[in-house]
């Protein structure tokens, strides 16, 4: 849930950039 919310107030600047450390701290 965290990650999906958090996509969308990433900004398209780094959006996969932040999308990935989403990632990495929805695992943790």
């Amino acid at each position: 849930m965290t990650s999906r919310g958090a996509e969308r107030l990433t900004p398209t600047d780094g959006t996969e950039t932040r999308t990935i450390h989403l990632r990495v701290a929805a695992v943790e």
